[in-house]
């Protein structure tokens, strides 16, 4: 790409609202996965409910949970982690908040839907920590996907967004983007990841800027088959090497910052 790549940035505003119906032996919208109470449980309950609802969760929930309805926020109140997978499915509006998931799988992946991540963990995950697949929208906020055994986020014709958030210390990339994929990422980390901090492959298109740090990784960023990275500002720090790897693909540095070449 020799012109200037822009990234479409897909705005989504939810509101986070109350369950209505009752649990046995719980508060409306609690889950106590060390009594034996389930996530899933509580969603499936919520079948026919068109209104927004909110799943306060405690313990650990031992599960693969699968969100098929628009509003959901799961919310662990900084105590509370899923040892499994989380689906989101032709959702939207779907909100996971102050929670760790963690497991043998992929930890989070949302197909044809949309999520915010926000105060949570996707670490610790034999898959990737987050897997946006199929025209989805998937943002961390404040959050953190380490130590995972594939990469960070893992995005194919999707959007994503970092802000304030870690993607570090991954058995592979911290970010990989394929078919026709976007991303912007702001004031986070991209460390010590084993392979590269960021891969852009096949039509798609990354921008970092205010504070992003890139560094630590094996290599900084592999760019190829008619993609971009965008540095956007002069405060990103970039002192990994990177690789623009055909004559399509382009590395533009609008904030003029030093790069391990």
């Amino acid at each position: 790409m020799n012109t200037k790549h822009f990234i479409s940035v897909i705005v989504l505003i939810g509101s986070l609202g109350l369950m209505t119906s009752t649990a046995v032996a719980q508060p409306p919208g609690t889950v106590d996965c060390d009594r034996g109470d389930s996530i899933q449980a509580a969603v499936d309950r919520q079948v026919g409910h068109s209104g927004p609802i909110t799943i306060n969760v405690s313990g650990t929930c031992e599960e693969y949970v699968t969100i098929q309805r628009d509003d959901v926020t799961i919310n662990g109140n900084n105590s509370a982690t899923i040892s499994g997978t989380v689906r989101i499915e032709n959702a939207n509006r779907i909100f996971i908040l102050d929670i760790t998931i963690t497991g043998p799988n992929q930890g989070l992946i949302v197909s044809r839907g949309s999520v915010q991540v926000i105060n949570s963990s996707l670490s610790q995950n034999a898959g990737d920590g987050l897997w946006v697949i199929r025209n989805s929208w998937a943002e961390l906020f404040n959050s953190t996907a380490s130590e995972n055994g594939a990469s960070g986020a893992f995005v194919q014709a999707s959007k994503f967004e970092a802000n304030d958030s870690k993607l570090q210390n991954n058995a592979n990339d911290g970010i990989l983007l394929s078919i026709g994929s976007g991303a912007i990422v702001r004031n986070s980390k991209i460390t010590g990841n084993l392979t590269e901090g960021i891969v852009a492959q096949l039509h798609s298109v990354i921008q970092l800027r205010d504070g992003v740090e890139v560094s630590g990784n094996s290599q900084g960023a592999s760019i190829s088959r008619d993609s971009a990275l965008i540095i956007s500002t002069s405060d990103v720090m970039f002192p990994d090497t990177l690789s623009c790897d055909d004559t399509e693909s382009s590395f533009e540095n609008d904030g003029g910052v030093p790069t391990g070449g």
